[in-house]
């Protein structure tokens, strides 16, 4: 978009501001429309880092509970 504003825009004789401008609109634009995608591929990250996190914390506690019930154990019987 950028290209065509700066290589058509002197071939046709056109001015640059009017082109700027359209590329403006077209880019403040689209930022509506993007924006769910950006936000739902963000949250998708987020909520699989966290899963993972979950699952490490999850087997370090249920290996340092197995370790606490073996060491009990012996030394009760």
């Amino acid at each position: 978009m950028f290209v065509e504003v700066i290589v058509m825009y002197p071939i046709q004789h056109r001015a640059y501001r009017p082109g700027i401008d359209n590329l403006l609109v077209l880019l403040i634009g689209g930022i509506p429309i993007a924006m769910p995608t950006v936000l739902s591929v963000t949250m998708a990250i987020g909520s699989h880092r966290l899963s993972q996190q979950v699952v490490e914390l999850i087997m370090e506690i249920v290996v340092f509970f197995s370790l606490k019930i073996i060491i009990c154990r012996e030394l009760c019987c």
